[in-house]
This record gives structure tokens, C-alpha cells and sequence, in this order.
């Protein structure tokens, strides 16, 4: 009996003894606020990737440091007041933070992975939506599940009264957002929020024309230049030549004839013809896009 219990005492002691241990090793990080952290003075962020790694994506102002030889980089990160470690996963990450903290740095967090560390306010986003060819039902709820997916947008939604009634009232605050997506072709809005809409482009705002959207407000000269490429809705060589490439060649052809048309829906090669410009920057030049409307005899 006295064996037993000497035991049971002895299984409780080393038990007792190794929580102790994981308990000075593996101290819980305690919930941070990276967003806020990143603005402050003296804040550095480490990414511990290799180099390849980190050449193909990164956060915009973090420093590349590989795990491999943060170690040697001890001396150099002392000036900083906090640093947030990323990596993939976590995981090197995390022993970076390890190696750091044993040699004495104060204030090292582990940003888990780098992808979704977002330090960034949420981009202000309105998506307009309510009348379209197409099933706007769908369409605008599949549009904001795809920009929140990327956790960069907030998104608020309006809905215009349906088709034929009164548009009047169907004023958006456009000078809340800094983007806006049209997944709308339908009545016009009024002068009045037409106006805004104008003033919130010339202010800078952005905005996304999502697919049908080009074919909206035909006699609308601003909306047309802000579109610069539209089809349908009863376009021709008034709204402006039929725009395309040619043996390499923009060519702007003014003859006479609608704009607006597309074949059946098949696979077809994109090509970037400015691989520059932000919206195709870090794509290939040419890449096979999958089963859609390829649009032609585009006016603007």
C-alpha cells in the first residue's frame, strides 16, 4: 500500500515538474492587435521565408530575414521597440520568436502567416446593384463573398428600386467609400446622383464595371469615358470606333454598325498587352482563361 501510494505521489511530482517546464517554454502569446501595432513608431516585421518565398509575395513594408539567420540578425533588430514575425504558417515564425526572446528582444509577437496578417484598413467598398440582364440575385452576393474571401474589403450593398419605378430616390453616398462595383444595367439614376457619381471618380474613388455594368447608360457621356469600352443598349459609330487589336496594332475603326456582341460561351487565351498596368501586374502575358463571354465590336 505504502508502494502504491509512494507512486501515485512520484507520477504526480514529474507530471508537475514537466507542465512546469512547457509552461516556461511555451508562453501563450497574449491577443494583439497587429493592425494597431504596425502603425506605431519603431515596429518592424520579419518575414522568415526564404528568399525565393518572399520574392513571390510579401507584405509591402515588412524586411526579409530567413529563420536560417535570424540568429546572426540579433544585434540589428535591438533598435526596433516591437517586431512581428511572419512566415506561411506560423510555424517558423513562431520559432523565430523562440530564438529571438532567448537572446534577450523584447516585445516579439508571432504574426502567424503573412497571407493573413492584413494590417490594412478594410478597402470602403459599395457594390450597386438591382437591375440587370442578368440574375443580380446571384451575381452581387457571389461578387462580395469573392472580395471579403480576401479579407481587404468592407462591403456595403444598394439595391435600386426595380425596373420602371421611380429612380428619384436612389441616391448612394458614394463619398463614404473609396470603391465602388457596378453590377447593375437598368434605369438611369437621376442628374442629381449622376453628379456624385462623377464627383467621387474625379475625387480619386475607384470603381470595378462588372460585366453587364458596361452595357448601362448609353447616352451617358461621363459613365462612357469611365467605362471607356461599352457594348449594347443601342451603341454605334456615335458612341465612339470599335476598339481591338490587330497584328499587334491598336486599331480604332469608325464604320457603322452596333457595338456589343458575343459567340458561344468557350475557353480563350488573354493576353496583357501592358504588363505594367496594376490590374494585370504579376499576371503572365498570355494565360487560357476558362469556359466565358468573350466580348467584341466594343464602341468608346
Amino acid at each position: 500500500m505504502k508502494i502504491f501510494s509512494f507512486a501515485i505521489v512520484f507520477v504526480v511530482l514529474i507530471e508537475g515538474l514537466l507542465f512546469s517546464c512547457n509552461s516556461q517554454n511555451v508562453m501563450p502569446q497574449k491577443e494583439v492587435n497587429f493592425k494597431e501595432l504596425a502603425q506605431k513608431r519603431k515596429t518592424a516585421i520579419i518575414d522568415v521565408r526564404t528568399v525565393e518565398e518572399f520574392e513571390a509575395g510579401h507584405i509591402e513594408q515588412s524586411i526579409n530575414i530567413p529563420l536560417q539567420v535570424i540568429q546572426d540578425s540579433v544585434q540589428s533588430l535591438k533598435r526596433f521597440k516591437n517586431i512581428i514575425l511572419v512566415c506561411r504558417s506560423g510555424n517558423r515564425s513562431g520559432k523565430a520568436k523562440v530564438i529571438l526572446e532567448e537572446h534577450g528582444l523584447k516585445n516579439v509577437y508571432n504574426g502567424g502567416g503573412w497571407e493573413s496578417l492584413n494590417l490594412r484598413e478594410p478597402i470602403r467598398t459599395l457594390i450597386i446593384t438591382g437591375q440587370n440582364n442578368h440574375n443580380w440575385q446571384v451575381s452581387h452576393v457571389a461578387i462580395k463573398q469573392i472580395l471579403e474571401n480576401t479579407k481587404l474589403f468592407s462591403i456595403d450593398i444598394a439595391i435600386s428600386p426595380e425596373k420602371g419605378q421611380d429612380m428619384s430616390h436612389f441616391s448612394p453616398d458614394f463619398s463614404s467609400y473609396q470603391l465602388v462595383v457596378l453590377d447593375y444595367n437598368g434605369d438611369y439614376w437621376s442628374k442629381e446622383t449622376q453628379q456624385r457619381f462623377v464627383d467621387f471618380i474625379k475625387k480619386g474613388g475607384g470603381v470595378v464595371v462588372y460585366h453587364a455594368a458596361d452595357n448601362a447608360f448609353s447616352k451617358w457621356k461621363e459613365y462612357n469615358e469611365i467605362c471607356a469600352l461599352g457594348g449594347w443598349e443601342g451603341r454605334n459609330e456615335q458612341s465612339g470606333p470599335w476598339v481591338y487589336w490587330k497584328d499587334g496594332k491598336l486599331i480604332k475603326d469608325s464604320s457603322q454598325g452596333a457595338g456589343g456582341s458575343h459567340g458561344k460561351q468557350h475557353e480563350y487565351v488573354l493576353t496583357a498587352r501592358d504588363e505594367e498596368h496594376p490590374v494585370v501586374k504579376g499576371l503572365p502575358r498570355t494565360w487560357k482563361h476558362a469556359q466565358d463571354e468573350l466580348y467584341d465590336r466594343m464602341r468608346g
